[in-house]
């Protein structure tokens, strides 16, 4: 298992156009929430808890999504240590 230190990013967020508001409304919850401060830095088994969930990747609705694309330097789902697929 990769230690989630290593990721830039700790959640990915993919949805459609048609979930923009709520996506940008998810997005900033995720960064903004709250950990309980008894939990940072306890040790789990995906390593240790952080501060915050930042940064989170929002995708742009409706372009290829990076992973698809042989360009190596455009940030991807497989940066982040978690996937959240919200809006199907």
């Amino acid at each position: 298992m990769t230690e989630p230190a290593m990721f830039k990013y700790r959640a990915f967020l993919s949805y459609s156009h048609a979930d923009t508001k709520r996506a940008k409304w998810l997005h900033s919850r995720l960064e903004s929430f709250p950990i309980d401060k008894e939990l940072v830095g306890r040790v789990t088994a995906a390593g240790p808890i952080p501060k915050s969930l930042r940064p989170v990747l929002r995708s742009i609705p409706n372009i290829p999504q990076p992973c698809d694309t042989p360009d190596k330097h455009v940030d991807s789902p497989y940066s982040s240590c978690r996937l959240k697929v919200p809006f199907l």
